[in-house]
């Protein structure tokens, strides 16, 4: 996804959407980018939304004749792992 198409899915979510982006790109160095400051509810909805769409996303691409199968398969295993880690126990 472009930067541009990022914006746009986020318009309208603000500073939760990006922090759940920034968290999922950066990883351990998120910490950086952190805002002390946002409702800790509202950002693990959007990382859960995150997590949900890199799965339904690569799998929509392997409805079709994807070249790199394993690479998208890769990917949809890691995030259904990531959306299990985060719901609630």
């Amino acid at each position: 996804m472009t930067c541009a198409g990022w914006r746009e899915r986020c318009s309208g979510h603000g500073t939760w959407c990006r922090s759940a982006f920034l968290e999922l790109r950066f990883g351990p160095h998120y910490r950086h980018f952190a805002d002390p400051g946002l409702d800790p509810a509202r950002p693990a909805f959007y990382r859960l939304a995150t997590c949900l769409s890199l799965v339904a996303g690569p799998l929509r691409l392997l409805d079709g004749d994807f070249p790199d199968r394993a690479g998208m398969l890769d990917i949809v295993d890691q995030n259904v792992s990531r959306t299990l880690d985060r719901l609630p126990g």
